[in-house]
């Protein structure tokens, strides 16, 4: 069993890595077959599916018409999807029946979430003033890959 502390950290870190591209919390427990996740995100067809998500993602965010992340229906979609990386992570600890647990972690999840994606948004924009914008949006694109990767072993 994982502590408390240490599951909320744990969502935190996806509910980051959420913030700064939107797919790869949830694709991460997917691609883990994590045991917190419901029978749809269990199924086999999930992990093709969630790896095309977040590659897809990636391509998208990189073309010049690509909407704003802090548009509000864009940050609460991370926000939602942070929230339900962060209850899949306390789900999978042993933690199913224990809402004292599952909805804290869903709520510091979907904070960390909000936040990076402003932070994140910040970041890219400073960044990409004095740097190349692509290779900017790459180095976001692997910073969401490496959290959500540690978050969801």
């Amino acid at each position: 069993m994982t502590s408390s502390y240490g599951l909320l950290a744990r969502a935190a870190v996806l509910g980051a890595a959420t913030g700064l591209r939107s797919t790869t919390g949830v694709a991460a427990l997917v691609t883990q077959r994590d045991a917190g996740l419901g029978a749809l995100l269990s199924h086999p067809a999930a992990r093709p599916l969630a790896a095309l998500a977040v590659v897809g993602e990636m391509v998208v965010d990189k073309l010049p018409n690509a909407p704003s992340r802090l548009k509000p229906a864009s940050l609460a979609f991370r926000v939602v999807l942070g929230g339900l990386a962060g209850a899949g992570c306390a789900r999978s600890a042993g933690k199913s029946s224990a809402a004292s647990v599952v909805l804290p972690a869903a709520a510091v999840a979907a904070a960390a979430a909000a936040a990076s994606t402003w932070l994140g948004y910040q970041a890219r924009a400073a960044l990409g003033r004095r740097l190349p914008a692509a290779g900017v949006a790459v180095a976001e694109d692997a910073l969401a890959i490496g959290l959500a990767a540690v978050a969801s072993r």
